[in-house]
């Protein structure tokens, strides 16, 4: 099985596929020679489109996730910062030495 061919089940895996939608979008099909099919149907690429739809989904919650996350953590940095300098100012000089 080739990683260019339409029915590697490895490639789809690595596409982000799992088993259950490798098993409805590529039926065994093999060649007269026994390898696997390279003959793609309407059904095979619409089913791949929307599965690379569903993925493209999927990352763009994870990037919008990821930003809030970033505006969480630099809000609580901004924080921990003042509230540092406010104790270090509360505190008052230090012991001359």
């Amino acid at each position: 099985m080739t990683r260019t061919s339409l029915a590697g089940a490895g490639t789809t895996a690595a596409a982000g596929l799992n088993s259950k939608k490798i098993a409805q979008l590529l039926p065994c099909r093999r060649d007269i020679d026994g390898a696997p099919s390279g003959n793609a149907t309407p059904q095979l690429v619409d089913g791949f489109t929307v599965e690379r739809d569903r993925i493209n989904r999927m990352v763009l919650d994870l990037i919008s996730s990821r930003d809030v996350l970033d505006e969480v953590i630099a809000t609580a940095s901004a924080g921990v910062h003042a509230s540092a300098v406010f104790r270090a100012h509360a505190a008052g000089p230090g012991p001359d030495f």
